[in-house]
């Protein structure tokens, strides 16, 4: 089956280089029959008509790789240079040679290894096809298309998944059962399921997705509804607490405007009048010696001030 496949699974291009192929040879056939140095150097019966010729090229010249045994080439026992055979070479001459030549180089090397590397990339793409689709398996859900790493992250592990909610086995139980069960006898679901398998891809097939997941999903919103609402809160309340810290700085400037309106009074009362300050100012002089002019009323008042 492996080997039909490969040759199948590039049959367009294997196609096109077979009728090349053929194309190529018969163009050989064509120039082998029309140059008599040619013509005359097959045997007798190989190359009499352009049929016969081809028909040569093709038998002989496929099987063989060469064309030695249906030329007269095989009637002489060496195959040495000019030099060491002249027998041959002059009988022959040198179009046949670089007709036979031609034919090896471009029939039996280029075209026959194309066709066989064509038939080898085919057994290599299988190969390669082969492993990527085991691969697949074996890192991807079949059902659901969700890797390896985001089941053994979010949906409890991918052996667990694959072998129970998603096993792939069970899904086909399901079709078989309701391709063999009579339509009458569905239920909801199954006239659901039913229907589906007429689309491509059937809508009750999860993608991308599974109740585990789900779960998984909607525990972390409750887990963030929650996580907003706590910030919220503490938000609310850091709000409230600024806006008492903001009253109570409202109140201790008041307080201090207050304290501040009742020490004036007393400053006012503690302070010195302009005259004592001056006179004070006068030194020890001033304070003992009453000024020129002053009278005795007037040294009498600086005494007692001064005491």
């Amino acid at each position: 089956m492996k080997v039909v496949e490969a040759v199948t699974s590039n049959a367009t291009s294997l196609l096109w280089t077979l009728g090349f192929l053929c194309v190529v040879m018969y163009v050989f056939a064509v120039v082998g029959f029309s140059l008599h140095h040619l013509r005359d150097f097959f045997e007798p019966g190989f190359c009499d008509s352009i049929i016969e010729c081809s028909m040569t090229l093709v038998t002989r010249g496929l099987r063989d790789n060469d064309l030695n045994a249906v030329t007269l080439e095989n009637n002489y026992d060496n195959h040495l240079p000019e030099f060491l055979a002249p027998r041959f070479y002059h009988d022959v001459g040198v179009p046949p040679i670089v007709y036979l030549l031609l034919f090896y180089l471009v029939v039996g090397v280029v075209l026959l290894n194309v066709v066989f590397g064509i038939i080898i990339d085919s057994f290599a793409d299988l190969r390669g096809s082969e492993l990527a689709r085991k691969t697949d398996m074996a890192s991807r859900c079949f059902i659901c298309g969700l890797d390896r790493l985001t089941l053994d992250t979010k949906g409890g592990g991918f052996l667990h998944h694959v072998d129970g909610p998603h096993n792939m086995w069970a899904y086909l139980k399901l079709i078989v059962s309701l391709r063999v069960k009579d339509p009458n006898d569905y239920n909801g679901w199954e006239q659901y399921v039913a229907q589906s398998l007429t689309q491509k891809p059937p809508p009750f097939l999860p993608f991308n997705s599974c109740m585990a997941m789900q779960e998984l999903e909607e525990e972390e919103e409750e887990a963030s509804r929650t996580m907003r609402q706590f910030q919220q809160g503490v938000h609310a309340k850091l709000n409230e607490t600024v806006q008492v810290q903001r009253k109570l700085q409202q109140e201790l400037q008041a307080i201090r405007e207050q304290m501040a309106t009742a020490e004036q009074p007393s400053l006012l009362l503690r302070q010195p009048s302009p005259l004592a300050t001056r006179r004070w100012g006068d030194g020890a002089e001033g304070a003992t010696t009453p000024r020129e002019g002053d009278g005795a009323e007037g040294a009498t008042a600086h005494r007692e001030f001064l005491l």
